[in-house]
């Protein structure tokens, strides 16, 4: 629970860079335009995360249960 709080708080904060570098007069359209998608990409994996987090216990599949043991090395 305390990790997918921590992730929603970073979520945040990378939402105010992208909102502050936006503003910023050097900052090209392609720059802005690729940060916005990172930070929509950010949001939407978070989001999922938190999702399957929140019904772990439901779940039953082993296979599933399995994939989402393996993805955890690569969010820790």
């Amino acid at each position: 629970r305390t990790a997918r709080r921590d992730a929603h708080h970073r979520d945040a904060e990378l939402a105010s860079v992208v909102s502050n570098m936006s503003s910023e007069p050097d900052v090209t359209a392609e720059t802005r335009e690729a940060a916005f998608r990172l930070l929509c990409l950010n949001h939407t994996f978070t989001s999922y995360i938190s999702a399957l987090g929140a019904h772990r216990e439901k779940l039953s599949n082993p296979d599933v249960l399995g994939l989402l043991d393996d993805a955890v090395c690569y969010v820790d």
